[in-house]
């Protein structure tokens, strides 16, 4: 389930509830039996938005883990790839190793994503058609002895699609900005900045 479509269904149960909430107000000023009624059934009536939303953070919780298990596969075969561009050599088994790991990637994309606009009419769109760019250009590249202008002329290209494809599929998790970090830029609060440069004299 994605970010967006949990946010909608969250809006439904919040609705659900606000409307018993003022079903029992009105039955509480309208008819004194009638509310005590529905007061009877009010954990019955409130256990359907309790069991809807776990639900669907249960389908949340599971489609993350997919999609971190994806990111884990996509990360590796083009790292792999953009380390590749910097051989001068490489066997027909690296290179088809690494081209297989790229098409396994896009085919893994399918199994968490649908096409965009994908029906039984139309077989829509790919949703990240920077990753299948990268795997063409890895496949141009080819095995032996490889150009170093077109290997850098590659990674660099690498580089700019991986970026676009980073941009939009991290977008999907739930990443929190970590509350102590190490780094050496001036942000937030020094005191859970941890970070120190090297100092050769000790």
């Amino acid at each position: 389930m994605t970010r967006n479509s949990l946010r909608k269904r969250l809006r439904i149960v919040i609705l659900l509830v606000c409307l018993l909430i003022v079903t029992g107000a009105f039955l509480f000023y309208l008819n004194n039996d009638l509310f005590q009624t529905f007061r009877d059934f009010i954990l019955l009536l409130i256990a359907i938005p309790a069991a809807l939303l776990t639900d669907f953070f249960q389908k949340r919780n599971n489609f993350e883990d997919a999609l971190r298990h994806l990111w884990s596969q996509i990360s590796s075969s083009v790292n792999e790839a953009r380390q590749y561009t910097y051989r001068t050599e490489a066997s027909e088994d690296e290179y088809r190793k690494i081209l297989i790991g790229l098409s396994r990637s896009i085919d893994e994309v399918r199994s968490v994503y649908k096409n965009l606009g994908e029906s039984k009419e139309s077989i829509g769109y790919y949703p990240f058609e920077s990753l299948k760019l990268m795997y063409e250009l890895f496949g141009d590249l080819g095995f032996g002895q490889l150009d170093p202008v077109k290997a850098k002329h590659a990674r660099e290209q690498l580089d700019h699609y991986w970026k676009n494809f980073k941009e939009s599929f991290l977008w999907e998790f739930d990443r929190p900005e970590p509350e102590s970090f190490n780094t050496p830029n001036d942000y937030g609060d020094r005191s859970k900045n941890n970070f120190m440069k090297w100092n050769e004299n000790g």
